[in-house]
Protein backbone atom coordinates (compact mmCIF):
# COMPACT_ATOMS: atom_id res chain seq x y z
CA UNK A 1 0.00 0.00 0.00
CA UNK A 2 1.03 3.28 -0.99
CA UNK A 3 2.56 5.10 2.35
CA UNK A 4 -0.23 6.51 4.56
CA UNK A 5 2.07 9.40 5.81
CA UNK A 6 1.60 11.63 2.46
CA UNK A 7 -0.32 14.66 3.89
CA UNK A 8 -3.36 14.08 1.09
CA UNK A 9 -3.29 10.44 2.29
CA UNK A 10 -3.67 11.33 5.95
CA UNK A 11 -6.58 13.40 5.23
CA UNK A 12 -8.21 11.05 3.55
CA UNK A 13 -7.73 8.13 6.39
CA UNK A 14 -8.16 10.37 9.15
CA UNK A 15 -11.39 10.67 8.12
CA UNK A 16 -12.96 7.87 6.69
CA UNK A 17 -13.64 6.30 9.85
CA UNK A 18 -16.48 8.72 11.00
CA UNK A 19 -17.98 9.34 7.01
CA UNK A 20 -17.80 5.62 6.46
CA UNK A 21 -19.84 5.14 9.72
CA UNK A 22 -22.51 7.67 8.20
CA UNK A 23 -22.63 6.13 4.91
CA UNK A 24 -22.80 2.63 6.51
CA UNK A 25 -25.72 3.91 7.99
CA UNK A 26 -27.13 4.92 4.92
CA UNK A 27 -26.47 1.67 3.34
CA UNK A 28 -28.13 0.12 6.59
CA UNK A 29 -31.17 1.95 5.40
CA UNK A 30 -31.67 0.34 2.07
CA UNK A 31 -30.78 -2.98 3.14
CA UNK A 32 -34.00 -2.35 6.28
CA UNK A 33 -36.09 -1.02 3.61
CA UNK A 34 -35.73 -4.16 0.91
CA UNK A 35 -37.42 -6.61 2.94
CA UNK A 36 -39.89 -4.60 4.86
CA UNK A 37 -41.42 -3.25 1.28
CA UNK A 38 -41.20 -7.34 0.22
CA UNK A 39 -43.25 -8.09 3.36
CA UNK A 40 -45.45 -5.50 3.78
CA UNK A 41 -45.92 -4.39 0.05
CA UNK A 42 -44.68 -7.13 -2.02
CA UNK A 43 -42.44 -6.98 -5.21
CA UNK A 44 -44.45 -5.44 -7.03
CA UNK A 45 -45.09 -2.68 -4.69
CA UNK A 46 -41.33 -2.37 -4.05
CA UNK A 47 -40.78 -1.94 -7.79
CA UNK A 48 -43.65 0.98 -7.95
CA UNK A 49 -41.38 2.55 -4.94
CA UNK A 50 -38.36 2.29 -6.43
CA UNK A 51 -39.14 3.66 -9.74
CA UNK A 52 -40.68 6.57 -7.94
CA UNK A 53 -37.64 7.45 -5.46
CA UNK A 54 -35.78 7.29 -8.68
CA UNK A 55 -37.90 9.25 -10.32
CA UNK A 56 -37.22 12.21 -7.57
CA UNK A 57 -33.66 11.65 -8.34
CA UNK A 58 -33.24 12.00 -11.73
CA UNK A 59 -35.68 15.56 -12.16
CA UNK A 60 -33.96 17.00 -8.76
CA UNK A 61 -30.26 16.50 -10.46
CA UNK A 62 -31.67 18.25 -13.74
CA UNK A 63 -33.63 21.03 -11.89
CA UNK A 64 -30.25 21.72 -10.13
CA UNK A 65 -28.50 22.52 -13.31
CA UNK A 66 -25.26 20.67 -11.44
CA UNK A 67 -24.85 23.91 -9.39
CA UNK A 68 -23.69 21.75 -6.46
CA UNK A 69 -20.57 21.18 -8.87
CA UNK A 70 -19.56 24.54 -8.93
CA UNK A 71 -18.98 25.46 -5.28
CA UNK A 72 -17.40 22.30 -5.10
CA UNK A 73 -15.29 24.15 -8.17
CA UNK A 74 -15.33 27.71 -6.89
CA UNK A 75 -15.60 28.01 -2.99
CA UNK A 76 -12.72 26.35 -1.79
CA UNK A 77 -10.18 29.66 -1.61
CA UNK A 78 -12.42 32.33 -2.28
CA UNK A 79 -12.90 35.29 -0.60
CA UNK A 80 -15.91 35.69 1.60
CA UNK A 81 -17.61 38.32 -1.33
CA UNK A 82 -17.21 35.80 -3.78
CA UNK A 83 -18.26 33.32 -1.81
CA UNK A 84 -21.79 35.00 -1.01
CA UNK A 85 -22.21 35.74 -5.00
CA UNK A 86 -21.58 32.00 -5.61
CA UNK A 87 -23.78 30.83 -3.27
CA UNK A 88 -27.06 33.24 -3.72
CA UNK A 89 -26.96 33.06 -7.35
CA UNK A 90 -26.75 29.44 -7.73
CA UNK A 91 -29.59 29.20 -5.41
CA UNK A 92 -31.73 31.33 -6.90
CA UNK A 93 -31.58 29.35 -10.15
CA UNK A 94 -32.05 25.82 -8.30
CA UNK A 95 -35.00 27.45 -6.15
CA UNK A 96 -37.03 28.65 -10.05
CA UNK A 97 -35.93 25.70 -11.61
CA UNK A 98 -36.80 23.02 -8.90
CA UNK A 99 -39.63 24.88 -8.47
CA UNK A 100 -40.93 25.05 -11.97
CA UNK A 101 -39.79 21.06 -12.48
CA UNK A 102 -42.01 19.86 -9.40
CA UNK A 103 -45.33 22.03 -10.68
CA UNK A 104 -45.11 20.21 -14.21
CA UNK A 105 -44.84 17.26 -12.64
CA UNK A 106 -47.17 17.67 -10.09
CA UNK A 107 -49.96 18.74 -12.44
CA UNK A 108 -49.40 17.12 -15.58
CA UNK A 109 -47.38 14.09 -14.74
CA UNK A 110 -50.06 11.76 -13.84
CA UNK A 111 -50.66 10.43 -17.25
CA UNK A 112 -47.57 10.18 -18.55
CA UNK A 113 -46.25 7.97 -15.47
CA UNK A 114 -49.26 5.87 -15.66
CA UNK A 115 -49.07 5.18 -19.80
CA UNK A 116 -45.58 4.82 -19.79
CA UNK A 117 -44.52 4.04 -16.06
CA UNK A 118 -47.08 2.41 -15.01
CA UNK A 119 -46.88 4.52 -11.77
CA UNK A 120 -50.24 5.30 -10.44
CA UNK A 121 -51.17 9.10 -10.49
CA UNK A 122 -51.53 9.61 -6.77
CA UNK A 123 -47.88 9.31 -6.23
CA UNK A 124 -47.15 11.96 -9.05
CA UNK A 125 -47.72 14.94 -5.93
CA UNK A 126 -45.66 13.77 -3.76
CA UNK A 127 -43.03 13.25 -6.36
CA UNK A 128 -43.24 16.58 -7.54
CA UNK A 129 -42.75 18.00 -4.15
CA UNK A 130 -39.79 16.04 -3.30
CA UNK A 131 -38.31 17.12 -6.31
CA UNK A 132 -38.32 20.58 -5.04
CA UNK A 133 -37.07 19.64 -1.36
CA UNK A 134 -34.54 17.56 -2.26
CA UNK A 135 -32.98 19.92 -5.21
CA UNK A 136 -32.89 22.35 -2.26
CA UNK A 137 -31.39 20.36 0.36
CA UNK A 138 -28.86 18.63 -2.32
CA UNK A 139 -27.17 22.61 -3.11
CA UNK A 140 -27.53 23.69 0.39
CA UNK A 141 -25.71 20.45 2.03
CA UNK A 142 -22.92 20.72 -0.54
CA UNK A 143 -21.94 24.00 1.05
CA UNK A 144 -20.23 22.22 3.87
CA UNK A 145 -18.75 19.37 1.14
CA UNK A 146 -17.04 22.39 -0.37
CA UNK A 147 -15.73 23.82 3.11
CA UNK A 148 -14.13 20.02 3.38
CA UNK A 149 -16.76 19.78 6.49
CA UNK A 150 -16.81 15.80 5.04
CA UNK A 151 -18.55 14.73 8.23
CA UNK A 152 -21.01 17.51 8.62
CA UNK A 153 -21.75 17.06 4.36
CA UNK A 154 -22.04 12.92 5.28
CA UNK A 155 -24.65 13.69 8.49
CA UNK A 156 -26.65 16.15 5.83
CA UNK A 157 -27.25 13.54 3.01
CA UNK A 158 -27.96 10.91 5.29
CA UNK A 159 -31.30 12.67 6.49
CA UNK A 160 -33.72 12.06 3.32
CA UNK A 161 -31.98 8.68 3.21
CA UNK A 162 -33.55 8.02 6.64
CA UNK A 163 -36.45 9.65 5.96
CA UNK A 164 -37.03 6.98 3.29
CA UNK A 165 -36.69 4.45 5.75
CA UNK A 166 -39.31 5.96 8.57
CA UNK A 167 -41.92 6.72 5.83
CA UNK A 168 -41.82 3.34 4.77
CA UNK A 169 -41.74 1.58 8.52
CA UNK A 170 -44.28 3.68 8.97
CA UNK A 171 -46.44 2.82 6.63
CA UNK A 172 -45.90 -0.88 6.80
CA UNK A 173 -46.76 -0.80 10.57
CA UNK A 174 -49.83 1.17 10.66
CA UNK A 175 -50.51 -1.15 7.25
CA UNK A 176 -51.49 1.97 5.11
CA UNK A 177 -50.41 2.71 0.89
CA UNK A 178 -47.49 3.62 -0.72
CA UNK A 179 -49.23 6.89 -1.22
CA UNK A 180 -49.47 7.93 2.67
CA UNK A 181 -45.86 7.09 3.08
CA UNK A 182 -44.48 8.95 0.08
CA UNK A 183 -46.90 11.85 1.98
CA UNK A 184 -45.24 11.32 4.95
CA UNK A 185 -41.61 11.49 3.61
CA UNK A 186 -42.88 15.12 2.41
CA UNK A 187 -43.82 16.34 5.62
CA UNK A 188 -41.01 15.45 7.41
CA UNK A 189 -38.63 16.20 4.81
CA UNK A 190 -39.60 20.02 4.67
CA UNK A 191 -39.35 20.88 7.89
CA UNK A 192 -35.58 19.44 7.33
CA UNK A 193 -35.13 21.61 5.08
CA UNK A 194 -36.41 24.61 6.38
CA UNK A 195 -33.79 24.04 9.33
CA UNK A 196 -31.15 23.36 6.89
CA UNK A 197 -31.47 26.19 4.97
CA UNK A 198 -31.51 28.80 7.97
CA UNK A 199 -28.85 27.50 9.53
CA UNK A 200 -26.61 26.81 6.59
CA UNK A 201 -26.94 30.32 4.98
CA UNK A 202 -26.30 31.96 8.09
CA UNK A 203 -22.66 32.86 7.30
CA UNK A 204 -23.68 34.28 3.58
CA UNK A 205 -24.50 37.68 3.45
CA UNK A 206 -27.48 38.29 1.22
CA UNK A 207 -26.69 39.35 -2.81
CA UNK A 208 -28.95 39.89 -5.45
CA UNK A 209 -28.92 37.51 -7.96
CA UNK A 210 -27.51 38.76 -11.28
CA UNK A 211 -27.23 37.48 -14.81
CA UNK A 212 -23.83 38.37 -15.19
CA UNK A 213 -22.55 36.83 -11.92
CA UNK A 214 -25.02 33.46 -12.30
CA UNK A 215 -23.88 33.07 -16.55
CA UNK A 216 -20.01 32.00 -15.28
CA UNK A 217 -21.49 29.20 -12.91
CA UNK A 218 -23.64 28.19 -15.35
CA UNK A 219 -20.79 27.61 -17.96
CA UNK A 220 -19.01 25.22 -15.46
CA UNK A 221 -22.12 23.44 -14.37
CA UNK A 222 -24.50 22.71 -17.26
CA UNK A 223 -22.23 20.58 -19.12
CA UNK A 224 -22.79 18.16 -16.39
CA UNK A 225 -26.80 17.95 -17.07
CA UNK A 226 -26.16 15.32 -19.96
CA UNK A 227 -23.55 13.69 -17.66
CA UNK A 228 -25.91 13.62 -14.91
CA UNK A 229 -28.81 12.35 -16.66
CA UNK A 230 -26.59 9.73 -18.51
CA UNK A 231 -25.21 8.77 -15.68
CA UNK A 232 -28.56 8.58 -13.97
CA UNK A 233 -29.50 6.86 -17.35
CA UNK A 234 -26.94 4.23 -16.97
CA UNK A 235 -27.23 3.59 -12.97
CA UNK A 236 -30.94 3.12 -13.22
CA UNK A 237 -32.84 3.14 -16.44
CA UNK A 238 -32.90 -0.80 -16.42
CA UNK A 239 -35.16 -0.59 -14.03
CA UNK A 240 -38.15 0.84 -16.45
CA UNK A 241 -37.12 -1.28 -19.08
CA UNK A 242 -37.79 -3.91 -16.45
CA UNK A 243 -40.65 -2.82 -15.88
CA UNK A 244 -41.78 -2.10 -19.65
CA UNK A 245 -40.48 -5.66 -20.59
CA UNK A 246 -40.85 -7.77 -17.38
CA UNK A 247 -43.07 -5.81 -14.75
CA UNK A 248 -43.26 -3.99 -11.59
CA UNK A 249 -42.80 -7.11 -9.91
CA UNK A 250 -39.31 -8.21 -11.64
CA UNK A 251 -38.46 -4.45 -10.82
CA UNK A 252 -38.79 -5.04 -7.03
CA UNK A 253 -36.78 -8.68 -7.59
CA UNK A 254 -34.24 -6.90 -9.49
CA UNK A 255 -33.53 -3.90 -7.13
CA UNK A 256 -33.52 -6.12 -3.89
CA UNK A 257 -30.64 -7.94 -5.92
CA UNK A 258 -28.60 -4.38 -6.95
CA UNK A 259 -29.28 -3.11 -2.80
CA UNK A 260 -26.89 -5.69 -1.80
CA UNK A 261 -24.71 -5.99 -4.95
CA UNK A 262 -24.15 -2.15 -5.23
CA UNK A 263 -22.41 -2.17 -1.78
CA UNK A 264 -18.75 -1.33 -3.79
CA UNK A 265 -20.43 2.10 -4.82
CA UNK A 266 -21.33 2.74 -1.53
CA UNK A 267 -17.35 2.38 -0.67
CA UNK A 268 -17.05 5.34 -2.62
CA UNK A 269 -18.80 7.20 -0.31
CA UNK A 270 -16.32 7.99 2.26
CA UNK A 271 -13.71 8.50 -0.44
CA UNK A 272 -15.94 11.25 -3.00
CA UNK A 273 -17.19 13.37 0.24
CA UNK A 274 -13.79 14.73 0.63
CA UNK A 275 -11.53 14.24 -2.64
CA UNK A 276 -12.56 16.90 -4.83
CA UNK A 277 -12.63 19.87 -2.38
CA UNK A 278 -9.40 18.43 -1.19
CA UNK A 279 -8.18 18.12 -4.98
CA UNK A 280 -9.23 21.20 -5.55
CA UNK A 281 -7.40 23.55 -3.27
CA UNK A 282 -4.12 21.57 -3.85
CA UNK A 283 -5.08 22.40 -7.85
CA UNK A 284 -5.61 25.99 -7.08
CA UNK A 285 -2.68 26.49 -5.31
CA UNK A 286 -0.71 25.25 -8.07
CA UNK A 287 0.15 22.11 -6.43
CA UNK A 288 -1.38 19.74 -9.61
CA UNK A 289 1.26 17.01 -9.20
CA UNK A 290 -0.55 16.74 -5.61
CA UNK A 291 -4.08 16.71 -6.61
CA UNK A 292 -3.32 14.31 -8.82
CA UNK A 293 -1.62 11.78 -6.40
CA UNK A 294 -4.60 12.52 -3.88
CA UNK A 295 -6.59 11.04 -6.54
CA UNK A 296 -4.52 8.25 -7.52
CA UNK A 297 -4.00 7.37 -3.78
CA UNK A 298 -7.83 7.03 -3.43
CA UNK A 299 -8.85 5.57 -6.86
CA UNK A 300 -6.19 2.48 -5.43
CA UNK A 301 -7.84 2.73 -1.81
CA UNK A 302 -10.93 1.60 -3.72
CA UNK A 303 -10.01 -0.29 -5.68
CA UNK A 304 -8.26 -2.89 -3.31
CA UNK A 305 -11.30 -2.50 -0.67
CA UNK A 306 -13.92 -2.92 -3.40
CA UNK A 307 -12.83 -6.09 -5.18
CA UNK A 308 -13.51 -8.86 -2.05
CA UNK A 309 -16.76 -7.09 -2.11
CA UNK A 310 -17.89 -8.03 -5.23
CA UNK A 311 -16.33 -11.76 -4.51
CA UNK A 312 -18.36 -12.27 -1.01
CA UNK A 313 -22.03 -10.53 -2.34
CA UNK A 314 -22.06 -12.70 -5.10
CA UNK A 315 -21.64 -15.95 -2.95
CA UNK A 316 -23.29 -15.31 0.15
CA UNK A 317 -25.84 -13.04 -1.56
CA UNK A 318 -28.56 -15.29 -2.86
CA UNK A 319 -29.25 -16.95 0.77
CA UNK A 320 -29.15 -13.24 2.25
CA UNK A 321 -31.84 -12.22 0.05
CA UNK A 322 -34.31 -15.39 0.61
CA UNK A 323 -33.62 -14.69 4.59
CA UNK A 324 -34.19 -10.88 3.96
CA UNK A 325 -37.39 -11.01 1.47
CA UNK A 326 -38.64 -13.73 3.41
CA UNK A 327 -39.18 -16.34 0.20
CA UNK A 328 -36.69 -17.82 -2.47
CA UNK A 329 -36.85 -16.25 -6.18
CA UNK A 330 -34.79 -18.12 -8.95
CA UNK A 331 -34.12 -14.20 -10.00
CA UNK A 332 -31.43 -13.95 -7.03
CA UNK A 333 -28.46 -15.81 -8.44
CA UNK A 334 -24.79 -15.65 -8.40
CA UNK A 335 -25.08 -14.64 -11.91
CA UNK A 336 -27.29 -11.27 -10.98
CA UNK A 337 -24.75 -10.76 -8.37
CA UNK A 338 -21.55 -11.16 -10.31
CA UNK A 339 -22.32 -8.83 -13.09
CA UNK A 340 -23.88 -6.28 -10.72
CA UNK A 341 -21.36 -5.96 -8.45
CA UNK A 342 -19.03 -5.97 -11.01
CA UNK A 343 -20.69 -3.20 -12.70
CA UNK A 344 -20.88 -1.27 -9.75
CA UNK A 345 -17.26 -1.39 -8.41
CA UNK A 346 -16.09 -0.66 -12.31
CA UNK A 347 -19.14 2.76 -11.94
CA UNK A 348 -16.85 3.83 -8.56
CA UNK A 349 -13.74 3.78 -10.51
CA UNK A 350 -15.72 5.99 -12.94
CA UNK A 351 -17.10 7.98 -10.16
CA UNK A 352 -13.52 8.69 -8.81
CA UNK A 353 -11.70 9.15 -12.41
CA UNK A 354 -13.64 11.64 -13.00
CA UNK A 355 -12.65 14.07 -10.42
CA UNK A 356 -9.77 14.93 -12.61
CA UNK A 357 -12.10 16.41 -15.33
CA UNK A 358 -13.43 18.62 -12.78
CA UNK A 359 -9.80 19.51 -11.77
CA UNK A 360 -9.09 20.34 -15.33
CA UNK A 361 -12.49 21.47 -16.31
CA UNK A 362 -13.40 19.51 -19.08
CA UNK A 363 -16.40 18.53 -17.75
CA UNK A 364 -18.44 18.74 -21.26
CA UNK A 365 -15.94 16.69 -22.85
CA UNK A 366 -17.19 13.28 -21.07
CA UNK A 367 -20.70 14.13 -21.94
CA UNK A 368 -20.29 12.28 -25.57
CA UNK A 369 -19.14 9.19 -23.41
CA UNK A 370 -21.75 9.00 -20.95
CA UNK A 371 -24.45 9.46 -23.61
CA UNK A 372 -23.24 6.59 -25.88
CA UNK A 373 -23.03 4.43 -22.99
CA UNK A 374 -26.41 5.14 -21.90
CA UNK A 375 -27.51 4.27 -25.15
CA UNK A 376 -25.58 0.78 -25.29
CA UNK A 377 -26.98 0.73 -21.81
CA UNK A 378 -30.81 0.98 -23.11
CA UNK A 379 -29.91 -0.83 -26.32
CA UNK A 380 -28.52 -3.87 -24.85
CA UNK A 381 -31.15 -4.13 -21.89
CA UNK A 382 -34.02 -4.51 -24.38
CA UNK A 383 -32.01 -7.31 -26.56
CA UNK A 384 -30.72 -9.09 -23.04
CA UNK A 385 -33.71 -8.74 -20.93
CA UNK A 386 -36.00 -10.87 -23.19
CA UNK A 387 -33.53 -13.61 -23.57
CA UNK A 388 -31.68 -13.43 -20.18
CA UNK A 389 -34.08 -11.99 -17.64
CA UNK A 390 -32.86 -9.53 -15.48
CA UNK A 391 -29.26 -10.96 -15.16
CA UNK A 392 -29.25 -9.24 -19.41
CA UNK A 393 -29.90 -6.03 -16.84
CA UNK A 394 -26.74 -6.68 -14.87
CA UNK A 395 -24.46 -7.74 -17.77
CA UNK A 396 -25.87 -4.94 -20.50
CA UNK A 397 -24.91 -2.36 -16.65
CA UNK A 398 -21.39 -3.37 -16.55
CA UNK A 399 -20.45 -3.38 -20.13
CA UNK A 400 -22.10 -0.01 -20.39
CA UNK A 401 -19.83 1.22 -17.29
CA UNK A 402 -16.86 -0.01 -18.96
CA UNK A 403 -17.40 1.92 -21.98
CA UNK A 404 -17.32 4.72 -20.18
CA UNK A 405 -14.33 4.21 -17.74
CA UNK A 406 -12.17 3.05 -20.36
CA UNK A 407 -12.12 6.20 -22.72
CA UNK A 408 -11.96 8.28 -19.52
CA UNK A 409 -8.93 6.79 -18.11
CA UNK A 410 -7.17 6.69 -21.25
CA UNK A 411 -7.51 10.21 -21.52
CA UNK A 412 -6.39 11.06 -17.95
CA UNK A 413 -3.67 8.91 -18.70
CA UNK A 414 -1.94 11.27 -21.16
CA UNK A 415 -2.64 14.62 -19.59
CA UNK A 416 -2.52 13.65 -15.91
CA UNK A 417 -0.66 10.17 -15.58
CA UNK A 418 -2.51 6.76 -15.06
CA UNK A 419 -4.91 6.67 -12.02
CA UNK A 420 -5.10 2.83 -11.48
CA UNK A 421 -2.21 0.98 -9.74
CA UNK A 422 -2.10 -2.30 -12.20
CA UNK A 423 0.35 -3.85 -9.81
CA UNK A 424 -1.76 -3.73 -6.57
CA UNK A 425 -5.31 -4.00 -8.27
CA UNK A 426 -3.85 -7.62 -9.58
CA UNK A 427 -2.51 -8.63 -6.37
CA UNK A 428 -6.03 -7.35 -5.23
CA UNK A 429 -7.47 -9.70 -7.67
CA UNK A 430 -5.79 -12.86 -6.41
CA UNK A 431 -6.29 -12.44 -3.22
CA UNK A 432 -9.98 -12.04 -3.55
CA UNK A 433 -9.99 -15.12 -5.60
CA UNK A 434 -8.42 -16.78 -2.66
CA UNK A 435 -10.89 -15.38 -0.40
CA UNK A 436 -13.75 -16.93 -2.77
CA UNK A 437 -12.15 -20.15 -2.98
CA UNK A 438 -12.15 -20.90 0.32
CA UNK A 439 -15.99 -19.40 1.17
CA UNK A 440 -17.40 -21.00 -1.15
CA UNK A 441 -17.81 -24.21 0.61
CA UNK A 442 -19.05 -22.93 4.05
CA UNK A 443 -22.66 -23.62 4.60
CA UNK A 444 -24.29 -20.02 4.77
CA UNK A 445 -27.93 -20.72 4.29
CA UNK A 446 -29.23 -19.48 8.02
CA UNK A 447 -27.53 -16.50 9.73
CA UNK A 448 -24.79 -18.38 11.56
CA UNK A 449 -23.59 -19.67 8.60
CA UNK A 450 -23.93 -16.20 7.00
CA UNK A 451 -21.83 -14.52 9.88
CA UNK A 452 -18.81 -17.35 9.62
CA UNK A 453 -18.61 -16.54 5.90
CA UNK A 454 -17.69 -13.44 6.23
CA UNK A 455 -15.66 -13.13 9.35
CA UNK A 456 -13.82 -16.22 7.30
CA UNK A 457 -13.74 -14.28 4.26
CA UNK A 458 -12.31 -10.65 5.82
CA UNK A 459 -9.38 -12.81 7.64
CA UNK A 460 -8.74 -14.84 4.26
CA UNK A 461 -8.77 -11.49 2.50
CA UNK A 462 -6.35 -9.57 4.87
CA UNK A 463 -3.78 -12.75 5.26
CA UNK A 464 -3.16 -12.75 1.45
CA UNK A 465 -2.94 -9.36 1.34
CA UNK A 466 -0.07 -9.45 3.70
CA UNK A 467 1.19 -12.31 1.53
CA UNK A 468 1.14 -10.74 -1.54
CA UNK A 469 2.52 -7.39 -0.25
CA UNK A 470 -0.63 -5.85 -1.27
CA UNK A 471 -0.41 -4.06 2.47
CA UNK A 472 2.39 -4.03 5.09
CA UNK A 473 2.15 -4.13 8.76
CA UNK A 474 2.82 -0.71 9.50
CA UNK A 475 0.43 0.13 6.97
CA UNK A 476 -1.88 -1.63 8.71
CA UNK A 477 -1.33 -0.02 11.88
CA UNK A 478 -1.07 3.62 10.65
CA UNK A 479 -4.82 3.21 9.56
CA UNK A 480 -5.47 1.22 11.92
CA UNK A 481 -4.40 4.32 14.35
CA UNK A 482 -6.10 7.08 11.27
CA UNK A 483 -9.19 5.09 11.69
CA UNK A 484 -10.08 5.16 15.33
CA UNK A 485 -8.92 8.86 15.71
CA UNK A 486 -11.58 9.45 12.69
CA UNK A 487 -14.13 7.57 15.07
CA UNK A 488 -13.35 9.14 18.22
Amino acid sequence: MASITQPEQRLSLSRLGVIGAIQSLSKLRGLIIVPIMLRSFGAHGFGVWVQSILLVSLLSGISQGSLHAALLRYLPGANQMRRNEVVWNGLAWVATCSLAMATVVAIFGGVAAERFLALPSDLLWGVGALVLLRSLAQYVSNICRADNQGRRFAILDLVPMLTELVAVVIAAVMDTSLTFGLTLMVAIETIYVAILMVWALRPFSWVRPTWASLVPLLRYSLPGIPISVSSFLLSFADRYVIGATLGATAVGLYSAAYALASLPTFLTKPIIVQLLPAAAAAWNAGDHAGAVKFLRDNTRLYSVLGLPVVVGIAIVGPDVLRLMGGGAHGEWSVGLLVSVGAGAWVYGLLLLALHGYHLQERMASTAWNFLSAAALNLTLNFILLPLMGVVGAGIATTVAYAAVFVPVALKLKKTMGPILDWVSLAKATVAAASMGAVIWYIPHTRYAGLVLTVSVGVIVYTAFSFLLGLVSKSDAQRLSKRLVKGVS
